[in-house]
């Protein structure tokens, strides 16, 4: 699911080092699958879920690296692989934002992930636990995350979702398939920065969330915003 990205000048991933393009990230992935012994191919995304699953099964694959909606897809399939085979390579770039947003006092919780641009590629959100939405200062938090160079302006939220309380497994990780499924529908505040900096949150209204839903079918991805069906076993 990488392979499709092969053109894309996009930021696919981000470390400390630089900004890798999903052009470059596909390109050095086959690069270095070659050093290690591997093939890399790819997974036509345009096939329906059964037929993917069949043919990942048919397939000596032992490694598995989508972005953020691929990942997902294929972790809800059976393709006879544990999902810990399966890799979202955007976790990499959104750990940064995440800890970041952790270090900020009041912050309990966070989780940064990618959810679809209505344009193009993909926008960064991100989800904070707080204890007390209504006493979160914006605009001090805005200008924490502008200050802070480990993630510099493109590690900063789009999105901002603002919960008392994410949800998690039983183990307390939070569950970001759901995160990315909810995207800003959802009952919790969602706040948006939009055009250049400074950074400047301001809430996403429900005239917003329904002006976002058409700039989707302006563009033809009004699919990116269908959930997936939940599959249940029997």
């Amino acid at each position: 699911m990488l392979l499709d990205r092969i053109g894309d000048s996009h930021p696919g991933l981000r470390t400390r080092e630089r900004e890798w393009t999903w052009d470059e990230v596909v390109t050095e992935s086959n690069r270095r699958g070659a050093l290690a012994g591997a093939t890399v191919v790819g997974i036509n995304p345009t096939r329906d879920d059964d037929t993917v699953a069949a043919e990942i099964r048919q397939t000596d694959c032992r490694l598995i690296v989508a972005d953020t909606h691929g990942a997902a897809r294929l972790q809800r399939l059976d393709i006879g692989l544990p999902p810990d085979r399966v890799i979202d390579i955007e976790n990499a770039s959104t750990l940064v934002t995440e800890r970041v947003l952790r270090r900020y006092p009041g912050i309990l919780a966070a989780a940064a992930y990618a959810v679809p641009d209505p344009r193009s590629g993909d926008l960064l959100m991100a989800a904070i636990e707080v204890r007390d939405p209504a006493c979160l200062d914006l605009e001090a938090l805005a200008g924490y995350l502008s200050k802070q160079d480990d993630i510099g302006g493109k590690g900063i939220p789009r999105l901002l979702r603002i919960s008392t309380l994410l949800p998690t497994t039983g183990s307390n990780k939070i569950m970001k398939h759901l995160l990315r499924q909810h995207r800003w529908d959802t009952d919790d505040p969602v706040h948006r920065w939009s055009g250049r900096p400074p950074v400047r949150y301001t809430p996403l209204t429900a005239a917003d969330k329904r002006g976002l839903a058409d700039e989707f079918a302006v563009h033809g991805r009004e699919h990116l915003l269908v959930r997936p069906e939940v599959r249940r076993n029997g």
